[in-house]
């Protein structure tokens, strides 16, 4: 197999036409290494992707993203030429902050959440999720919904009654993909809560019939007045049951 038909740069503008050419070829660039030893070039692709001399693939993260900084940024473009045109800006000439992809998307993957499928154009916006991609929008909503899922479980786990739950922006991280708050209305009692850092829920409760530090004195968590933060779904179930105890008769 000749190195041309993987690593020359018409081979690769031309494998940008579909996903799948775009899959062929890094298939043969994997197979050139890890089979053959061959010595690849680097390539940066639509901006967004990292071809290493070892047939792996990576998505560049922000804020590192080439056709983000750079209006009209290339489809393709050799490592070497890559640094010298940082240098031509001013940039730093270091490799872009990237991370592995596990799975290129294929024509046959769709967004569950749309419905729609997959190019080579789009394909950087794919968010992952168990075995899925989504579409970045899509996602958003997927997390909402399960986050009101959630909450709304526990919530009528915990006895509340004619309980109203919307989403609000999380405080604690402003990532892009961190998942959004929860807030509650159960008749004149309102909350907030959260999961957070996947490993504890946040509530907080303003209402003054509550004192969520009094609540549970020897809670060994961070807590004050207003705020509890429980290290399980059980623990904030039974924060949430003193609560309503506490307001259901006041």
């Amino acid at each position: 197999m000749s190195k041309c038909e993987y690593d020359y740069f018409d081979a690769v503008e031309k494998s940008l036409e579909s996903l799948d050419q775009f899959n062929i070829l890094l298939k043969k660039r994997r197979q050139a290494f890890t089979q053959r030893y061959e010595n690849l070039y680097g390539w940066i692709i639509l901006g967004r992707f990292f071809l290493d001399p070892e047939g792996q693939i990576f998505r560049i993260l922000k804020p590192s993203i080439p056709a983000e900084i750079f209006p009209h940024f290339p489809k393709v473009m050799i490592l070497n030429d890559y640094t010298r045109h940082l240098e031509r800006y001013g940039y730093n000439c270091k490799l872009p902050s990237s991370k592995p992809i596990p799975k290129v998307l294929t024509s046959n993957d769709v967004c569950p959440g749309c419905g729609l499928g997959w190019t080579i154009e789009n394909c950087h916006e794919a968010v992952p999720s168990g075995s899925d991609f989504y579409h970045f929008e899509c996602y958003r909503d997927f997390q909402a919904d399960a986050e009101l899922a959630y909450f709304r479980d526990l919530f009528l786990e915990a006895d509340f009654l004619l309980t109203e739950l919307s989403t609000t922006p999380n405080p604690y991280c402003q990532k892009e993909l961190c998942p959004p708050w929860v807030k509650v209305s159960s008749g004149k009692l309102k909350l907030t809560v959260g999961n957070w850092r996947k490993t504890l829920i946040i509530i907080i409760c303003e209402d003054p019939r509550v004192n969520l530090e009094n609540l549970c004195p020897n809670c060994d968590v961070t807590k004050g007045k207003d705020y509890i933060h429980c290290w399980s779904r059980e623990d904030a179930l039974q924060i949430l049951k003193k609560i309503w105890g506490i307001t259901f008769h006041q």
